[in-house]
């Protein structure tokens, strides 16, 4: 049966503060992370070249995802990040497809789409903690400018195949980038992203297996010479939101929407800092935080 789902996760592509420790698993805890600014008009805002992590988010042309699974908990099914295998006893699935969904949903922006695979219809209750099982590569495309107030303040930029940049200033497009998220820290796996902020509540991720066990600390490789940082045997993220409100099943529900936000989300942006050659230049372009909201149809 189709079903129009749609759904969204806050994450950053790359992390490297310090994180906790749980039983063999790592999380990185983003709840003194600061809140990312738009990028102004498509161009970077002034300033931010002072900043050493990414500097804004902006709004892609393409943002695909491959989405295995849907569904809506009453217990966070990783107890809040001290659990390490995924446990679904509270939870009821509301879409599935075993060989995983893959849909751009930028393409969908202001409008819905349908996700390929089996729907079911949720159970009467009180959902506080929905969750998505998906691939672990977001592929992105999208345009910016650089920093304004700098020399490259006129210079448009553009996705590129191994996630820098590509100078489309006399015209062009960029390519898609798959951005892959393999860890959420340095130096060993740190499997868990906790307490992401977003428009609704906060929200978590977990590298898994197919299994939908987390990656331990150990599952790691990154040493010279490829300094490759990724955890080993990953083949799932699974986001789980905490929602402030939340939402309730009645018998007249007859669908549960998930709804991206994309609007000046999904991409973030990463330009040389104020003691670099070029400060202002834009050097990176990856998959970024996004936000949503859900809504039980009647």
């Amino acid at each position: 049966m189709r079903k129009l789902v749609t759904y969204s996760l806050a994450f950053l592509a790359s992390l490297t503060l310090s994180s906790t420790v749980y039983a063999g698993v790592s999380n990185y805890d983003a709840s003194s992370d600061g809140a990312m600014p738009a990028c102004a008009n498509g161009a970077v805002p002034a300033g931010t070249n002072l900043l050493s992590d990414a500097v804004c988010r902006t709004t892609p042309t393409v943002f695909k995802v491959t989405i295995y699974e849907m569904g809506l908990c009453t217990a966070h099914p990783f107890a809040n990040g001290t659990g390490v295998t995924m446990d679904k006893s509270t939870c009821s699935v509301v879409f599935s497809n075993t060989a995983g969904s893959t849909a751009d949903i930028a393409s969908s922006i202001g409008g819905e789409d349908a996700l390929e695979g089996d729907s079911f219809p949720p159970p009467e209750g009180t959902f506080k903690y929905p969750y998505a099982i998906m691939g672990t590569s977001f592929t992105v495309n999208t345009k910016v400018k650089g920093e304004v107030g700098t020399a490259f303040a006129t210079k448009t930029y553009a996705t590129a195949a191994d996630g820098s940049y590509t100078d489309v200033t006399a015209g062009g497009n960029g390519v898609d980038f798959a951005s892959p998220l393999s860890n959420f820290g340095s130096g060993k796996c740190v499997s868990g992203y906790i307490n992401g902020s977003t428009g609704v509540g906060t929200i978590d991720g977990y590298l898994t297996n197919t299994a939908l066990v987390r990656r331990d600390d150990a599952d790691y490789t990154g040493a010279p010479p490829g300094n490759t940082n990724i955890c080993t045997g990953q083949t799932r993220l699974v986001g789980v939101f905490d929602l402030s409100n939340p939402f309730t099943i009645t018998p007249n529900t007859r669908m549960v929407k998930f709804n991206f936000v994309l609007t000046d989300y999904g991409v973030q942006v990463e330009v040389d800092e104020d003691t670099d050659a070029n400060p202002g230049k834009v050097k990176m372009i990856s998959s970024a935080p996004f936000s949503a909201y859900f809504e039980a149809i009647e």
